[in-house]
């Protein structure tokens, strides 16, 4: 008898209120089991609130919260670049159609990685690079991505993964569309010591710019 009352009380028990850490998530957006520990969330109750759809699974450890401010659009490069660490940065094809540069949609999420980083997930293809991931990088929207500037320097980097004349094209409409000048790539290429890609094609760079 005790251990029957026992049981309904269990089940007539109200579910705990965990809307003020889930506020503390929310504005965090994608968020991982730990943090969400941090945040107050017991573990059990991270499995829980994930089993009712509260927060989403989105990858292995990682959650998202259903109200927050990312753009849906958007939400699969928040969630790379916290997979692939604070150091990766959207780049590569992805960058190049972010900046509506090729009309070429990648099938998987580019990376720029340091190069020591590696994965097993089909889903990213990894630029690994030893060019500092600090400069020519922009934090937008809780991920971060590379310049303009920076995402054409690179097409030429990787000119053999991404091809010459994907690169040239993104060029091309980055400068004839007034957004970029071959100077200001050739400044982004000197920072990130990546230069001699640049000048190789600098001629036909300066071609695209038109007459002053």
């Amino acid at each position: 008898m005790k251990a029957g009352k026992k049981t309904a009380s269990r089940r007539g028990r109200k579910p705990r209120d965990w809307s003020a850490q889930l506020a503390k998530l929310g504005s965090r957006g994608v968020f991982t089991r730990q943090e969400a520990i941090a945040a107050g969330l017991p573990p059990a109750a991270v499995a829980r609130l994930a089993a009712s759809g509260a927060i989403n699974r989105v990858g292995r450890k990682l959650f998202v919260y259903p109200d927050c401010r990312i753009d849906p659009g958007t939400l699969d490069f928040v969630v790379a670049c916290e997979t692939m660490g604070v150091k990766a940065a959207i780049g590569g094809l992805s960058a190049l159609f972010h900046y509506n540069l090729t009309n070429q949609a990648p099938v998987r999420i580019w990376l720029l990685v340091p190069a020591a980083r590696k994965t097993s997930n089909s889903i990213y293809r990894l630029l690994r690079t030893t060019a500092a991931l600090t400069l020519e990088v922009i934090s937008v929207d809780h991920y971060r991505i590379v310049t303009l500037e920076r995402a054409i320097v690179e097409a030429f980097r990787y000119s053999t993964k991404i091809g010459l004349e994907t690169a040239f094209a993104a060029a091309k409409a980055a400068i004839t569309e007034r957004r970029t000048t071959p100077a200001k790539i050739l400044k982004a290429a000197q920072r990130l010591n990546l230069e001699p890609f640049i000048l190789k094609h600098w001629e036909a760079l300066l071609a695209l710019e038109g007459p002053a």
